[in-house]
């Protein structure tokens, strides 16, 4: 069923998407200073990009888990993008700075157009995106504060009415 099961289902799926999303825009907005020659120098920044890669294969490897049907129905190499993270987190002596440079310039944009798409396809990740984003919250507390968590709360119990988007109660 392609449904959340219950708020923090839905919760921790958008705030998921959000930090893979920011991060996706993090790595493009810096393409134009990514080359090899400035990561062999930079090293503070050559970790700083390879930390946003393990967090998207991290992330999204809880969406496959958890949520496949969000990402399901788009064709991209799920795997591989686990696999990266793997190889980064568990290699990283071993990295080559082309390859970095190459899948950031070649695969981030086009995986951020997929994030594109997703957002804009799923109403429920729209408005919940939104909602984090007009409260400046980028994903990275699952905990967050009690007024800010009854807010997102209320936004889902709204999608639960308008979109039946859910399979669980609204608790």
């Amino acid at each position: 069923m392609n449904k959340y099961k219950n708020i923090d289902d839905f919760r921790k799926t958008v705030i998921t998407v959000n930090l893979i999303y920011r991060n996706l825009e993090n790595i493009v907005s810096k393409l134009n200073i990514l080359t090899k020659d400035f990561l062999d120098k930079n090293e503070d920044f050559a970790n700083n990009i390879c930390l946003r890669l393990q967090v998207i294969g991290e992330s999204i490897n809880h969406l496959v888990k958890a949520n496949s049907f969000i990402i399901s129905d788009y064709d991209e190499p799920w795997r591989e993008i686990v696999e990266l993270r793997n190889i980064i987190s568990h290699n990283y002596g071993e990295l080559n700075p082309v390859e970095i440079t190459e899948i950031c310039h070649n695969d981030v944009p086009k995986l951020k157009q997929t994030f594109d798409k997703i957002i804009m396809d799923n109403n429920s990740l729209k408005k919940g995106i939104a909602f984090l984003d007009g409260v400046k919250i980028f994903g990275y507390n699952l905990n967050m504060p009690a007024d800010l968590n009854q807010k997102l709360k209320d936004v889902y119990i709204e999608l639960n009415h308008t979109d039946n988007c859910f399979s669980g109660k609204n608790s």
